[in-house]
Parts: structure tokens; sequence; C-alpha cells
């Protein structure tokens, strides 16, 4: 018994389209809604366009601190002594 081989094909590429649809209509829906934008406020290479030290010289001249307030949600608060005794 022989098939033609168009049904063999109009079935796989219906079962590929079927699976395909619903990331489509999802993809759409998401791009509709807005969901998945990157939020560039959160993003930790904004500040670093430019070279800037990390830590610097306080105020009083004794310790070198990270100044950059908005550096501290990417780093630990540290500080060591400006002279080495």
């Amino acid at each position: 018994m022989s098939f033609s081989s168009k049904p063999r094909w109009g079935f796989r590429i219906a079962a590929v389209a079927l699976a395909i649809i619903p990331f489509i209509l999802a993809e759409g829906l998401f791009a509709i809604l807005g969901w998945g934008k990157p939020d560039y406020s959160e993003d930790p290479f904004i500040g670093f366009k430019k070279v800037t030290p990390l830590f610097e010289l306080n105020e009083a001249g004794d310790a070198y601190t990270i100044q950059n307030t908005t550096k501290l949600d990417w780093f630990y608060p540290e500080s060591f002594p400006s002279n080495k005794n």
C-alpha cells in the first residue's frame, strides 16, 4: 500500500505550527502589555562609563572609603586606613 507524501508533509507542518502558535501569541501579548522591557534605572554599568576610583580619601584624610553612594548599592561598604603603619 502506498501513501502519498503530500498528506504526511501537511500533517508535519500543521503539527509544528500548532506547537509554535502559543509562543507567538504569548510574545505578542507580552509586547502589547509591555512585559519584559528592561529597567535601565538599576543597571550597574551606567555609573561606570567614565573611570572613577571606587575608594576615595575621606574628609578627615585618614581612611579610604566608598564616597559615591550609588556605588554602595553594588559594593559592600568598606574602608581602610590611608597610611600603613
